[in-house]
């Protein structure tokens, strides 16, 4: 069945995602901010067939590499580019202990044909096993063009927060984008989606080094504490399947870190680490020149599984995320998974709906925040954007009262300078402000309390709150300013005016928030409040809080 499908994120989950989606006939479309140095963009792209300390092999690794491995060649012959190559691996003892522990399990359980023990390789011997690299960047590269050549791919940034589920479709607040089902797949960034919290929950920072190896290795990869494997396309030959020839440049990975989650951030440490890793896995046989040093954060789960999932509530909503270390050889299967369990979920959700009664859509509260504002509105009256954030209301009210009637402000310059181009040609008439909304609103309100001739200003003040779309999600709208700046927005309302705030509950800090703003609703004298959910049946859902100063005499 043919649908049009949104995808948020093209890293590797995306990207395999966008293909596997099309195959199956679906109408692609896929957005993705375009952060530099994701994980997807520095992997080294491997699959071993045995990993971690204690060199386990998944039950499922043929069936993932033969998944893998059947997608990848199907996309070269789409694209005529190289991406999947077959590599000898040399996974090195680090120990007599871990060797003996090897060879004392090996000897109850059959050895695979793809591991081959080497008793002379290294200093405490070697396995020898028969794995495969995809170039990632490559695959991300022509992924990206082939979408674009069809005009299928966007280069912005979607906060979760902005997607909107009705009845059967999915749209993107503030723009023309809807489909009948959308992914998100934003790697460690998933986090802060407040459709699918907290997921992935254990990311980890790892950095690498590119370096140059005189003589090269003596087999593709050799692994053992580090990793030691060619850059990806680099020495490739023009046949398929074949190892990877005539390189001197390797990648060297990685470390791991799971307090210092800064994207794209090498250290002095990470560097020495790696170096002395390097050292002790291949001795004194091989120079190594440092030729740059790059980290990436990987989106790992405490469960070492990939998070394939459905939105319970609306299933027009997945996420494919937490392909961590194994992506590679995981993305296409569980590509395939969610495709597959969409599906199943939608058909359930249908049968169902057809034996309930109808349920109301889920509405547009920024929509509803505008309707309810156009209709309080007088023409002369001046009006508040508070949370100028990437400019949506500011522009509304510049239409809506003319540009010289707006005031907008926001903590970061950042948001000041999407509002101004947002605007265009009308922004110079704006009154934009870079600065904390309650102090300005408290000062602006001091100021109209100390003449009583004065009358208050605003027919309009529009809050919406949480984080800026696009930035750092830990720079966020708190509580007791949120407060704050409400009241004093407030005492500068016109009898009759209107303040509106959308609360997001669904980020960290957003519930404290939600709570305060409840709180003071309840607390009001001569005001009178409205409570809108953007759906009832989901707790984490944003609400439309509509204060409304009353007319007097």
């Amino acid at each position: 069945m043919s649908r049009h499908t949104l995808i948020i994120g093209q890293g590797l989950a995306g990207s395999v995602l966008a293909w596997q989606a099309s195959w199956r006939g679906d109408h692609v479309t896929v957005l993705d901010a375009g952060f530099p140095g994701s994980a997807s963009s520095v992997a080294a792209g491997l699959m071993m067939p045995l990993s971690g300390q204690r060199l386990v092999r998944r039950s499922d690794y043929e069936q993932l590499r033969d998944a893998a491995e059947s997608c990848y060649r199907r996309i070269e012959q789409e694209t005529g580019q190289r991406l999947f190559r077959s590599l000898t691996i040399e996974r090195r003892f680090t120990s007599t202990a871990e060797r003996e522990e090897w060879e004392q399990r090996s000897s109850k359980e059959p050895a695979a044909d793809d591991c081959l023990l080497q008793p002379n390789r290294g200093r405490f011997g070697a396995l020898q096993m028969h794995g495969g690299q995809l170039n990632i960047p490559l695959l991300l590269q022509v992924t990206r063009e082939r979408l674009s050549m069809s005009g299928r791919f966007q280069q912005r940034q979607i906060d979760a927060a902005e997607v909107q589920v009705e009845a059967g479709r999915v749209r993107i607040a503030n723009s023309e984008l809807e489909a009948e089902r959308l992914f998100f797949c934003e790697g460690h960034r998933g986090r802060g989606n407040c459709w699918f919290p907290g997921q992935p929950d254990q990311p980890v920072r790892g950095e690498l080094l590119r370096v140059r190896l005189n003589p090269q290795l003596p087999v593709d990869v050799v692994v053992g504490g580090v990793w030691a494997a060619p850059v990806p396309g680099a020495g490739a030959g023009a046949v398929p399947g074949a190892g990877a020839e005539d390189t001197t440049e390797y990648l060297i990975g990685a470390t791991w870190d799971r307090e210092q989650l800064v994207e794209g951030l090498v250290t002095e440490a990470g560097r020495a680490e790696l170096l002395q890793g390097l050292a002790a896995l291949l001795g004194d046989e091989l120079h190594a020149e440092v030729l740059g040093q790059t980290s990436g954060i990987r989106a790992g789960t405490r469960q070492r599984q990939v998070l394939v999932r459905i939105h319970a509530t609306h299933p027009q909503l997945g996420m494919l995320n937490g392909l961590g270390s194994w992506g590679a050889l995981t993305a296409p299967s569980a590509a395939a998974a969610v495709l597959e369990l969409q599906e199943d979920c939608l058909r359930r959700s249908a049968e169902a709906a057809q034996s309930q009664p109808p349920q109301a859509p889920r509405r547009s509260l920024t929509q509803l925040a505008h309707s309810i504002a156009r209709r309080v509105y007088r023409v002369g009256d001046r009006v508040f954007d508070a949370t100028a954030g990437n400019g949506h209301d500011t522009r509304f009210l510049a239409a809506l009262a003319g540009p010289s009637a707006v005031t907008a402000i926001d903590i970061q310059p950042q948001a000041i300078s999407a509002t101004r181009s947002r605007l265009g040609a009308v922004a110079d008439a704006v009154m934009l402000l870079v600065g904390d909304h309650a102090a300005e609103l408290e000062r602006q309100a001091a100021a109209y309390g100390s003449d009583p001739t004065n009358q208050p200003p605003y027919g309009v003040v529009m809050f919406n709150l949480g984080y800026l779309p696009g930035s750092d999600r830990s720079v966020i709208t708190q509580a007791d300013t949120t407060s704050r700046a409400i009241r004093a927005g407030l005492r500068l309302l016109r009898p009759g005016g209107v303040l509106t705030a959308i609360v997001y509950r669904g980020h960290p800090g957003g519930a404290v928030e939600y709570g305060a703003v409840e709180q003071l609703a309840r607390e009001l004298a001569d005001i009178r409040v409205d409570v809108l959910p953007g759906d009832s049946a989901d707790a984490a859902s944003p609400v439309l809080f509509v204060f409304r100063s009353l007319l007097r005499g």
